[in-house]
């Protein structure tokens, strides 16, 4: 079978390998759309995985991936033949991969709600990290102002999740394409950083209090000083993004001590130990019940023999969210 493996940085290789065997607790799984993460482009081209941990490779770092299952070992339970199921495992630039049900840890697996399609379930991960990013960690309710810098794929995600919980939401980002859709998602204000003053803009959408949570969804060291000014007292910084390597921060502690500031990062649904996973339930269902669009924001699809062309797309924000679809027969559905 087909998939497309990290050999090292700036290395990625579609190579045929043996289709997995299974051991008594694992099922085979045939990847039928797999959503290419902003992250998998970090660690395509730094090899940068996190704060205190290294890719091992060869590596397949796919892992927003819908499929089929299509065999299950001898021990396994709660999953069955013709299962349709989404998770969060590597493995899902490939025809097929193998899940450990045994494994635990980080690696999650969910079945997917009847009215929720392949390509919308690939949403599942990225989505329920939004819905941990404002709830849990910008403690955004129906009652909140949430000022989201960046409208990226992730950005445009937590614009809809924010206005499915209620909130009023501001939008700023730089690339007018980008403005428009954040409209689309729902954006009751959209900003121009490069010709508006976001910061004053942001105070006076809110008679001088200041945004209940600003979220920084792209890695721009230089947001975090503006997400603290624009912070209402006693608001919550969300750092969202990842952010290069030992890269120093300008900020005034003062505004932290003196608004009671709160400046917190969010990881995934949780950091290890303190996950949330019931979120991509939750992630699922909100998209079965249309609440939150996600097709909208799907702009381009690929086929696994061009993946290097599909992170390029990304790389160079000629995309939004692109799926690639391993199997011809989806991408011939998809046209």
């Amino acid at each position: 079978m087909k998939a497309a493996l990290l050999y090292g940085v700036n290395d990625l290789r579609l190579v045929e390998v043996e289709r997995p065997r299974l051991g008594e607790a694992d099922i085979l799984i045939k990847v039928r759309a797999c959503g290419v993460c902003p992250t998998d482009i970090r660690k395509y081209r730094s090899g940068y995985q996190g704060y205190h941990s290294n890719l091992k490779y060869p590596e397949n770092v796919g892992h927003e991936w819908a499929g089929d299952v299509v065999e299950v070992g001898s021990h396994v339970q709660g999953f069955s033949k013709g299962m349709r199921v989404a998770g969060t495992a590597r493995g899902g630039y490939a025809e097929y991969l193998k899940y450990d049900t045994g494994a635990g840890g980080r690696q999650v697996i969910v079945p997917i709600p009847a009215q929720v399609g392949y390509e919308q379930a690939t949403f599942a991960e990225p989505l329920a990290d939004c819905l941990h990013s404002l709830r849990d960690q910008g403690r955004v309710s129906a009652a909140s102002v949430v000022a989201i810098l960046g409208a990226g794929p992730m950005g445009l995600l937590h614009v809809m999740a924010a206005k499915a919980l209620g909130a009023k939401v501001i939008a700023s980002e730089p690339m007018a394409q980008r403005r428009s859709r954040a409209s689309a998602c729902g954006a009751d204000i959209v900003l121009d950083p490069e010709h508006d003053d976001i910061v004053q803009r942001v105070r006076n959408a809110t008679d001088g209090v200041g945004a209940d949570a600003v979220i920084v969804s792209v890695g721009v060291p230089q947001l975090i000083m503006q997400a603290l000014v624009m912070a209402a007292r006693r608001g919550h910084v969300v750092l969202f993004a990842g952010f290069p390597r030992n890269v120093p921060v300008t900020l005034d502690p003062n505004l932290i001590h003196y608004g009671e500031v709160c400046v917190v990062g969010s990881s995934w649904v949780g950091v290890p130990g303190h996950e949330s996973f019931g979120l991509y339930h939750e992630a699922l269902s909100l998209i079965g019940q249309a609440q939150i669009p996600v097709g909208q924001l799907i702009s381009a699809r690929f086929p696994l023999d061009e993946i290097g062309q599909a992170f390029d797309s990304v790389e160079k924000r000629e995309s939004l969210k692109v799926i690639i679809l391993p199997h011809l027969e989806d991408l011939a559905r998809a046209s």
